[in-house]
């Protein structure tokens, strides 16, 4: 079952009647005689049993015959109609009719009779029809054709770029000494942007690089076996170390209280010498005049000092008679310890602990130096493509904050999001795409690259949805926001 409403068939069969009798007119036009019947102006499908549906002669032409519809019939007629000899000419028609639906078409048309005229209309395969379609044609040389217009969906959109903008900016920081672009300007990829002041990331690749290599030497210096004169050398130093802590631990002896009596009284001596000088200096002894001053001051000065040292002195002699702390006793044992680990590194060689403690300490310095030399070559900020320069926010004297932004103008497409859910299901990548935008009087041409699957909004309770068209290559200077419409071809 086909489906094609009641109105749509009478408007087809009028057609086709227009183009049956138009063919009897150009019979008898060419036997000499007047056509018994103008071409009639559209009219209703001829009910069952009408002669026009059945096949009817026309004046002067042939004998008895029958044809059937639907797109395509046969009809035969025979009997003399008048002198032969041959026929040619066009009649021309036209019409519009309304069309929805699927409508299946198949079979011919042919026409015979007692000249030799002869000519089919073939029609095959299945056609979808919207809105109003126009039919026209002619009759030519006994041959009736037909042409149809190509269905379009139509919507409108906006210039979009194909790739999102890129804002190139320094991977390391620093002082910004020059910037070689300006918003609006067209770069190469590769193009150097901006560079940074090279003098403080040279510094530091130079520190990074020296530390690595002291590292390096004292390392290598460590795995050398050692002399048996520094073993000998760690030896004496362990026993001095260790006599240190024995001292403390036992207190100190009679010598050592003596030798710190000793002392704090050569101290007060001095002391009591110096006030003495310093009195008659500055004249307080009674019948002994003072000498100046400057001399007086001096005195002053030396009795200062000599009791600083008598006070020191003192507490030499008091912590002499006291016992070791707990903080003295274990800062001395580390001393003996640490002498032992030497001796022993150096009689049996650095152990696999310490052989791995140098190759991390040789790791960690290379990733420093590795780093600098990255940050010298990230001074100059390069360009990541073919592009032009929207906005520039770096400025030549102040820190690496800031970017370039670029935009890829030379890859755009046409974003046409007013798509109904109606139309949307007809349109499929690759179908051809006719673009005016308002900017230019010339049309461009492009085909759908993309149907996205998600409504980009509603429209009087109608889903729209986007339809993304890649447009053919063009000359014109085609921007990123340009405004337009777009005719999608579907068949």
């Amino acid at each position: 079952m086909y489906n094609v409403s009641e109105k749509h068939i009478m408007a087809l069969t009028t057609v086709k009647r227009i183009a049956l009798v138009a063919a009897s007119a150009l019979l008898v036009a060419c036997q000499g005689q007047a056509p018994a019947t103008a071409v009639p102006t559209a009219q209703p499908a001829a009910a069952a049993g009408d002669p026009a549906a059945q096949g009817a002669p026309p004046q002067g032409g042939f004998g008895q015959g029958r044809g059937q519809g639907q797109g395509g019939g046969q009809g035969q007629g025979g009997g003399p109609g008048g002198p032969r000899g041959p026929i040619s000419g066009t009649v021309p028609f036209s019409g519009t009719a309304p069309f929805s639906g699927t409508r299946p078409i198949s079979g011919t048309v042919p026409f015979t009779g007692g000249r030799p005229i002869s000519g089919t209309v073939p029609f095959s395969g299945t056609r979808v029809f919207t809105g109003t379609g126009a039919a026209a044609g002619a009759v030519v040389g006994g041959v009736v054709t037909r042409t149809e217009t190509a269905a379009t969906v139509a919507g409108t959109g906006v210039l979009a770029l194909r790739t999102p903008q890129v804002l190139a900016q320094f991977e390391t920081s620093g002082q910004i000494s020059k910037v070689n672009v300006v918003a609006g300007q067209t770069v190469k990829k590769g193009d150097v942007l901006a560079e940074l002041d090279l003098s403080d990331l040279n510094e530091v690749l130079r520190k990074a690089k020296e530390s690595l290599a002291l590292k390096e030497t004292e390392i290598a210096t460590a795995l050398e076996p050692a002399s048996q004169s520094d073993i000998d050398n760690a030896a004496a130093q362990l026993g001095s170390a260790y006599a240190s802590y024995t001292q403390l631990l036992q207190g100190a002896d009679k010598y050592a209280l003596e030798s710190a009596l000793r002392s704090w009284n050569q101290a007060r001596n001095s002391l009591y010498s110096s006030q003495l000088n310093r009195d008659q200096a500055c004249g307080l002894v009674p019948g002994i005049p003072g000498s100046n001053e400057a001399s007086c001051k001096s005195a002053q000065l030396s009795v200062q000092q000599a009791e600083m040292r008598e006070a020191t002195a003192h507490q030499s002699y008091l912590d002499a008679q006291k016992p070791a702390s707990n903080d003295q006793l274990v800062k001395s044992w580390s001393a003996v310890a640490s002498a032992q680990n030497n001796l022993a590194n150096l009689k049996n060689g650095v152990s696999a602990e310490k052989r791995h403690v140098y190759e991390l300490q040789l790791k960690q310095l290379q990733v420093a130096v590795d780093r600098a030399t990255r940050n010298l070559a990230r001074a100059k900020l390069l360009s990541p493509c073919d592009c032009v320069v929207q906005a520039v926010t770096l400025t030549a004297g102040s820190t690496s904050e800031g970017n370039v932004t670029l935009l890829d103008t030379a890859r755009l497409i046409f974003r046409a999001t007013n798509i109904t859910e109606r139309d949307v299901i007809a349109i499929k990548p690759g179908q051809s795409a006719t673009l005016r935008l308002k900017a230019f009087n010339d049309l461009f041409t492009g085909k759908v690259a993309a149907v996205l699957p998600a409504s980009s909004g509603m429209q009087s309770s109608t889903a729209l949805f986007t339809v993304l068209i890649d447009l053919d290559p063009s000359t014109a200077n085609l921007l990123p926001g340009m405004t337009g419409s777009v005719d999608i071809t579907i068949r």
